[in-house]
């Protein structure tokens, strides 16, 4: 799915998901998927894409494949292996202060390959960037 940017722009930040692994109690919070949610109901999603190099940037949110009714092997699998997790980080840091500022501007970050590797997005002056290397999805706050 190609990404207009331009329909994020002015758009009022409501609320930040992160997708982590999560295993029984451990989860790991360096990594991880995340979903921007605004005001007008736009969703905008971003992962590491399936080459393990470029991101995958979507208008739709995140669904857990393990939501609902597992068969006795998914809930054996999850038990064993984790499964990914939605967390709302809406109240954690880079986005606490972000939460009802309007979207500025959304720039894709290119590798040297020409593939879109990140994104950084420009909400009400403060640059958060989302990147990926190596299979795993990173989110930062630009100084």
């Amino acid at each position: 799915m190609t990404i207009d940017f331009r329909a994020y722009l002015g758009d009022t930040l409501a609320g930040v998901r992160r997708i982590h692994h999560a295993l029984s109690e451990t989860v790991e919070r360096s990594v991880g998927a995340v979903e921007f949610r605004f005001e007008s109901g736009r969703v905008l999603f971003m992962d590491s894409g399936p080459d393990g190099e470029s991101i995958r940037m979507s208008a739709e949110a995140w669904v857990d494949p393990f939501e609902g009714a597992m068969t006795p092997e998914n809930v054996e699998f999850v038990k064993e292996s984790g499964k990914l997790t939605a967390f709302d980080t809406s109240h954690q840091e880079p986005f606490v202060s972000l939460i009802g500022t309007k979207v500025v501007d959304l720039a894709p970050m290119m590798a040297l390959s020409n593939k879109v590797i990140g994104c950084v997005v420009n909400i009400d002056g403060v640059f958060v960037a989302v990147y990926t290397s190596f299979d795993d999805c990173y989110v930062a706050r630009l100084p």
